[in-house]
């Protein structure tokens, strides 16, 4: 039998012992944990947007587009309204575009048999293309564009008179096609041949000098329209706010 000193000796050698023991496991617990703490692979940080350089607005706090308002759309439709006599210009100078494209494409070919056909072709392939330039000009409110449209009207009319006199000098001063008809024919049929020579000098000069005289009018009244499309154009920039202006040039439209 333990005496009872010796017990409680006994229980506090083991209770400090125990303490001893958890002391000298721990350690071995603790460098456990911090390698494992050192093992674990870090997570890598999560990506974040590039700022603007330079731009000093967030992205996120960028203004979104207002729509028009009543004011800016009533101004849309008077300036629609104002830009009418120019349309009606542009629509015009694209007219005369197209046409005397469509004269100089015929005209073009038979410049392989003749020197006079192959100018005239080239020339009103110059005048169609200054028409089409002119639209877009006028389109984007160019105050040059009226008076480039005009002149290009003039030298228009100048390349026919041109023409129409040169045809009228050959008719009269050339071959006349009847005469070698009437000599090959001989007898009867000379004398009748001979009836129609002045009837063809006749029609050649009634021809040419209509399409002179008709150059002249139409080409000389659509030069002075272009001339005075100017004054229209500059009132319209002046009276137009701005950013209509430059809305309507980016969209090509009035």
């Amino acid at each position: 039998m333990i005496p009872p000193q010796e017990s409680g000796a006994a229980g506090r050698d083991g209770l400090s012992a125990q303490p001893n023991q958890a002391g000298r496991e721990n350690p071995h617990r603790d460098a456990a944990d911090s390698s494992s703490v050192i093992k674990a692979p870090s997570q890598p940080a999560p990506p974040t947007m590039a700022r603007p350089v330079g731009s000093g607005v967030e992205p996120a706090s960028e203004p979104a587009e207002q729509p028009l308002s009543a004011e800016n759309l009533r101004e849309l439709e008077l300036a629609r309204l104002r830009s009418g006599r120019i349309r009606r210009a542009v629509s015009v100078a694209r007219f005369n575009g197209w046409s005397v494209g469509i004269f100089a494409a015929f005209t073009l070919p038979f410049g392989l048999f003749s020197i006079t056909a192959l100018l005239l072709g080239l020339a009103l392939a110059v005048v169609s293309y200054n028409e089409f330039a002119g639209a877009k000009a006028l389109g984007q409110f160019d105050l040059r564009a009226p008076r480039r449209l005009g002149w290009n009207q003039l030298g228009f009319c100048g390349v026919l008179i041109v023409y129409c006199l040169w045809s009228v000098y050959a008719a009269l001063t050339g071959p006349n096609p009847l005469e070698e008809a009437q000599a090959a024919a001989g007898g009867a049929a000379a004398d009748l041949l001979g009836s129609f020579e002045d009837l063809h000098t006749m029609i050649m000069l009634a021809v040419y000098g209509g399409v002179l005289a008709g150059s002249i009018i139409f080409q000389g009244g659509t030069a002075w329209y272009y001339f005075t499309r100017r004054r229209h154009l500059q009132a319209y920039v002046s009276d137009t706010p701005p950013w209509v202006l430059e809305l309507q040039r980016s969209t090509g439209t009035m």
